[in-house]
């Protein structure tokens, strides 16, 4: 993904008309309204963005490629709360929040699924537990490694591809990937897949 540089603007979107909900016209926004602006030493290629379920007004974030593997918990200010390691960073597009194999317990889902060449053998996912962040850490931001990290092996059915989106499930717990080529394609891993194995071939949608 190109870098979005070091200053990234955090907007929020309002007046969305009434005709939305009537159904009879497209809806219609006002303009945005800054809350602030990331600009944090170190997260300079931004490249994928969750918002928290457990915690309220964080988003996790982490840069692209060729950086340290760290996802980074900020708040809806831009201010930095805290640096969370994770295993490795070959090529990380993507983050994304979703269940896991304990119940009522939030994950959060890092991609490694970049391949530019499409020459990767396999990509990998790191499912961690999402830890506590606190409003009040943006004055001394840890740097944590969390516990409870998996390394989630996955290879493709048909060869390996380039992408940069990964999403899971809120309901099902269910992993997709979009690949970064035309016509794009979706595959998938079922939670009962990621929530036992540790490395298996994802299905082509």
């Amino acid at each position: 993904m190109q870098a979005v540089g070091q200053r990234v603007l955090l907007a929020i979107a309002l007046g969305v008309s009434s005709s939305e909900f009537r159904g009879d016209a497209a809806p219609s926004f006002g303009p945005p309204l800054t809350n602030g602006e990331v600009n944090i030493a170190g997260l300079t290629e931004v490249s994928g963005v969750a918002a928290s379920r457990n915690n309220s007004n964080v988003l996790w974030t982490h840069n692209d490629s060729g950086h340290p593997a760290v996802a980074y918990a900020i708040d809806t200010f831009g201010r930095l709360l805290g640096n969370y390691n994770v295993p490795g960073n070959m090529d990380t597009e993507d983050i994304a929040i979703g269940p896991g194999p304990i119940a009522n317990v939030s994950y959060i889902y890092v991609g490694d699924i970049g391949d530019n060449s499409a020459a990767r053998p396999s990509i990998k996912i790191y499912q961690i537990p999402e830890p506590a962040v606190y409003a009040r850490q943006y004055t001394n931001p840890p740097t944590v490694t969390p516990k409870g990290v998996r390394t989630i092996t996955l290879t493709y059915p048909d060869g390996p591809r380039d992408a940069e989106a990964l999403m899971v499930d809120s309901v099902t717990g269910d992993l997709f990937i979009i690949t970064k080529e035309s016509p794009a394609r979706v595959y998938t891993a079922s939670k009962s897949q990621l929530d036992t194995n540790n490395s298996f071939a994802l299905t082509f949608l």
